[in-house]
């Protein structure tokens, strides 16, 4: 089995988030928040761009994007992967954010390489109205008639 990437950063996630809005910003982001839990870690990112049509170039007005990291199950994946000096929340958090990192700039060559646009890239994390992600809503079975998904009573489970 891979071991999972960055299990043994000793990179503090403050400054891998600055590195992720580092790239945002070269991005033309509007604006960039971050969200922090109890305990004063930050927890996601949020942040507007300005969309523009892919072909025409006209712009289409500015999208949320929201990106939450989940640490409790990044901890889970070093409880049973990682050597037990890396089975720590602190080093949870340290790797969901560079992992985020990596994953964010892998997206971004995409963009600027012109395979996909920026709004592809993070569709997934879009923000609706109600401050859910795309994702959460089309769990939610917010998608299933668009995506003509079968609900789980048509399925027979």
């Amino acid at each position: 089995m891979a071991k999972l990437l960055n299990y043994t950063t000793e990179i503090e996630a403050p400054k891998t988030v600055a590195e992720i809005q580092r790239v945002l910003m070269a991005h033309h982001c509007r604006e960039i928040r971050m969200r922090f839990d109890d305990d004063g870690n930050i927890i996601g990112l949020s942040w507007t761009l300005p969309l523009f049509h892919p072909d025409s170039r006209e712009p289409l007005g500015d999208i949320p994007f929201q990106m939450p990291i989940q640490p409790d199950r990044t901890l889970k994946t070093l409880e049973r992967e990682a050597p037990p000096r890396y089975r720590t929340l602190a080093q949870a958090y340290r790797v969901a954010w560079r992992i985020l990192k990596d994953w964010t700039e892998a997206q971004l060559a995409l963009v600027q390489s012109g395979q996909v646009d920026f709004a592809q890239a993070f569709l997934a994390y879009v923000e609706g109205a109600d401050g859910t992600t795309l994702y959460r809503h089309m769990l939610s079975g917010g998608f299933q008639s668009m995506l003509a998904l079968p609900t789980p009573s048509t399925t027979g489970r």
